[in-house]
């Protein structure tokens, strides 16, 4: 794990993962060889997906709220589609800019869930619909429930749900 890495993991655990937990998410990750956000978290009780990302080659921070899609990608992939803060560092000291980044998007993410839930997912859905559009033509298809993949949540997932859903994904059933 790079330095920046090792800042973003810990900054996110300690600003932005807690606020997820306390506000309905739940974490939960693909196995290994799959194209993802470095955290996903997953509403309980409805569609809702939050994904958030720092690629240290291109200093480039990302967090997303909003529907999960398969993307056509050389390895599987899903991306999240919706409101999104992206941003590529310009100073030096990564650590005080992800600090920001992650505060930033935690602050937003409180303020959208603050908000009347209606208007909430009418503006959840207005800005997916957008990236939707422009990336129609690598989306596959939009992930309705967690027993489409094979995701890894907190509680975990034994062995032969995981070959089940991995032999499906592949059969394309």
């Amino acid at each position: 794990m790079r330095g920046s890495e090792k800042i973003f993991d810990n900054i996110f655990k300690k600003e932005l993962e807690p606020t997820l937990l306390e506000t309905g998410f739940s974490k939960y990750s693909l196995p290994k060889g799959w194209i993802q956000p470095l955290f996903l978290f997953k509403h309980n009780t409805n569609n809702i997906w939050f994904g958030c990302s720092w690629d240290w080659r291109d200093f480039y921070f990302e967090a997303e709220l909003g529907g999960l899609f398969m993307f056509k990608d050389v390895l599987p992939r899903v991306i999240i589609c919706g409101f999104a803060l992206e941003k590529r560092c310009k100073i030096q000291n990564t650590s005080e800019y992800i600090a920001e980044q992650i505060i930033h998007a935690k602050n937003k993410f409180l303020d959208l869930s603050n908000k009347n839930f209606d208007k909430y997912f009418e503006f959840i859905n207005s800005a997916q619909s957008k990236k939707v559009q422009r990336l129609r033509m690598y989306i596959e298809k939009e992930i309705s429930s967690d027993e489409e993949l094979p995701f890894i949540s907190d509680k975990g997932m034994g062995y032969r749900r995981l070959k089940e859903l991995l032999i499906r994904l592949i059969m394309g059933s």
